[in-house]
Parts: C-alpha cells; structure tokens; sequence
C-alpha cells in the first residue's frame, strides 16, 4: 500500500506561499484558499477524496463575487503543474461550465481559473499525491485523456454568451494557449468566425483564431 502523503518538501514550499499570501477582503475567496490548504495538508491516498476536496475548491472559486484573487492563483500555480491536480481541476470545471446558463461573474471567475491550468505536457507526468490504485489512475490520466478534457473546458465555456470585454480577452488568449494544442481545434469554428463577424473590437481579436483555423485544419 502507498504512503498516502504530500511530500514534505512540496508542502512546507506551499505552507510559504499560504503564510506569505496577501490579505483576502473575500470570505468566499479566503474559504477556497482555506480549502486548497486543506488538499495540500491532507493524507490523502483515494482518489475520490482528492477529486472531492478538488470540487469543493472549484464550487467556491467560480461563484466568489469578488473574483479569483492572487493569493489563490499563488498558491494554485505551484501546483497547477502537476497531472493529478490538473485532471481533477479539470474534471470539475467541466461539470460546472456544462450547467446551464451563467452569470457575468462566474464566467469571468471560470476563464481565470481556466487561464491558470496550463495544457497536459505529454514528457511529463508527475503526480502530486501517492495513491493506492495509482496504476489504474496513471492510465486515467494518461495524456491523450486530460487533453481531451481541457479541450472540452474551452469549447464548452466559448458557447457561453460571454460580455465584449471578456469575449475578446478569451479571443486572444485561445489564439496562442488554447488552439494550438486542443485535440480538435475545429470545434472552435463557429466561436471564432461568429466573433469575426461581430465587428470591431472582436474581429481583430479573432483574427489570429481565424488564421490559425486556417492554416492548421485547412479551412
């Protein structure tokens, strides 16, 4: 059976960066935080306990009305990196960006969140926590698996109505960290060309979309 427990090196670096975190006017944001410290400083060996204290994190962080603050993303970047932590956030932004219509605010606390989960690395796959059946999960999380999903995290949050300055935020970010390493970049079509037909500002914005459309699925 494997040792269920954050390696002490990693924790006492993500304990600095908790002490170290500047001061939260969010309760809702400072009850994330607080969560994502509990993740951090559990002995978890079930990846059922871990995907549960994920979903709890992402509930809170997406519906805080003061917006994703930089003490959370400090401390999620250090460990954003790593596949097990990745998939389970990923997992469960999917299923909060599938529900139905959202609100200005929790698009925008969605996207930063989102912004913050870099794409699957196919050379490195390094787990955070240890578990009992890490075999079964390795193969779970394998590459072609969590790309598929953070695919689906982007196409699924681009059919939201999202406000102008947002819609061309997500534009130009898609352009150069989304398009080039989704599993199917063809199903960001009618996002791009429908912001390409909208005008200025968004048709500036999606021009870099648009050429990468071109070129790589042969539009």
């Amino acid at each position: 059976m494997f040792c269920a427990v954050v390696y002490k090196a990693r924790f006492f670096e993500f304990e600095f960066c908790l002490v170290n975190s500047v001061v939260i006017n969010s309760l809702k944001m400072e009850k994330a935080l607080h969560k994502l410290h509990n993740l951090l400083n559990s002995q978890l060996h079930d990846k059922r306990n871990v995907s549960r204290t994920i979903v709890n994190v992402v509930n809170t962080v997406v519906r805080c009305k003061a917006g994703v603050s930089e003490s959370f993303l400090s401390v999620f970047n250090t460990i954003s990196h790593y596949e097990d932590v990745k998939y389970f956030f990923l997992v469960a932004l999917r299923t909060e960006i599938m529900k139905s219509e959202h609100n200005a605010k929790f698009l925008k606390n969605s996207f930063d969140l989102l912004k913050a989960i870099p794409a699957p690395n196919v050379e490195s796959r390094e787990l955070l926590f240890s578990y009992e059946e890490a075999a079964s999960l390795h193969n779970e999380m394998r590459y072609s698996g969590t790309l598929h999903i953070f695919s689906q995290c982007w196409v699924n949050f681009v059919r939201n109505k999202l406000p102008p300055s947002l819609h061309c935020e997500c534009l130009l970010w898609i352009d150069k960290h989304v398009l080039p390493v989704v599993d199917c970049p063809l199903y960001f079509t009618d996002f791009v060309i429908s912001s390409f037909a909208m005008g200025f500002p968004l048709n500036a914005a999606a021009l870099g979309s648009l050429k990468h459309l071109i070129l790589s699925c042969n539009m």
